[in-house]
C-alpha cells in the first residue's frame, strides 16, 4: 500500500527529470520569462512527453475550473508565456520543451517538428540532408511553435516564419488531436498562427524546406 501511494504522488506531481531546470512543487511556485520583469506565481506546472499528457492536463484543467498557459522555450518578454497575475494562483503552466522530436521527411522534402523543439533542432537536423528552414529568425533558440504562436517574421525580406508553414498538429479546448492547414480548418489555421495558444496547444507542425546552399563574405578594406 505505501509503494502505491508513492507512485500515485509521484505522477500526480509531474517530476522535472532535468534537475538544472528543477521545479520544488510547493505552494510558492514562481515563472518569469526572458525580460525578468514578470515575475508570476503559478499553480503547478507540468512537463508532457506526449499527446496524451496534453489531454490529460487539459481535462484536469476542466474539471478543476483552471487555465493553462503554454510556454516553449519562455523567450517572449512581455509575460505571455505566464497567466494573468490576477488568476495566477488558479493557473498551470503547460512547458513544451520536453516533446522536442524532429523528423525529416525525405519523400517530400519536408520537416516534421514537435512544438517543443528549437529551430537548433531543426538546422541540425536538415543539415545531414543538404536542407535548410525556408526562413529563419535572428536566433534559432526560440522553439518553433512559439515562433508560430507569435508570428513572427524572418530576418529578409522575403517571408513571414509562417509561409513555411503546411500543416499544424493541435489539441483543442476540449483535449481532441485537430490538424489545420491552408486547405483543411482554414480560419482555425489563421487563428493559430499568432495566436499566442488561445485556439488549442499546438503538437506538431509540419514544414517545407529547401536546399541548403554554402555563402561566402567578400569585403574591401579602406585605406
Amino acid at each position: 500500500m505505501i509503494l502505491i501511494i508513492i507512485c500515485l504522488y509521484t505522477v500526480y506531481k509531474w517530476y522535472n527529470p532535468d534537475p538544472k531546470y528543477e521545479i520544488d512543487f510547493t505552494d510558492d511556485i514562481y515563472l518569469d520569462d526572458v525580460s525578468h520583469l514578470n515575475k508570476t506565481r503559478i499553480s503547478s506546472i507540468f512537463y508532457p512527453r506526449t499527446i496524451n499528457d496534453i489531454q490529460y492536463l487539459i481535462a484536469k484543467a476542466r474539471l478543476e475550473n483552471k487555465t493553462i498557459s503554454i510556454r516553449g522555450q519562455a523567450h517572449t518578454m512581455g509575460g505571455q508565456t505566464l497567466p494573468s497575475r490576477k488568476r495566477s494562483s488558479t493557473n498551470y503552466v503547460c512547458d513544451l520543451k520536453y516533446m522536442n522530436h524532429v523528423e525529416y521527411d525525405k519523400k517530400n522534402q519536408e520537416v516534421l517538428v514537435q512544438a517543443g523543439a528549437t529551430w537548433t533542432h531543426v538546422i541540425y537536423k536538415l543539415n545531414s540532408y543538404g536542407r535548410s528552414p525556408v526562413v529563419m529568425q535572428s536566433y534559432c533558440t526560440f522553439s518553433v511553435a512559439g515562433t508560430i504562436s507569435v508570428n513572427a517574421h524572418g530576418i529578409t525580406s522575403d517571408d513571414a516564419m509562417c509561409n513555411s508553414v503546411i500543416n499544424i498538429e493541435y489539441i483543442d479546448v476540449h483535449g481532441k488531436e485537430q490538424e489545420c492547414s491552408r486547405e483543411k480548418n482554414q480560419e482555425l489555421f489563421s487563428l493559430i498562427i499568432g495566436g499566442y495558444g488561445l485556439f488549442g496547444i499546438i503538437t506538431r507542425l509540419r514544414l517545407m524546406t529547401v536546399p541548403n546552399i554554402k555563402t561566402t563574405l567578400e569585403y574591401i578594406r579602406l585605406q
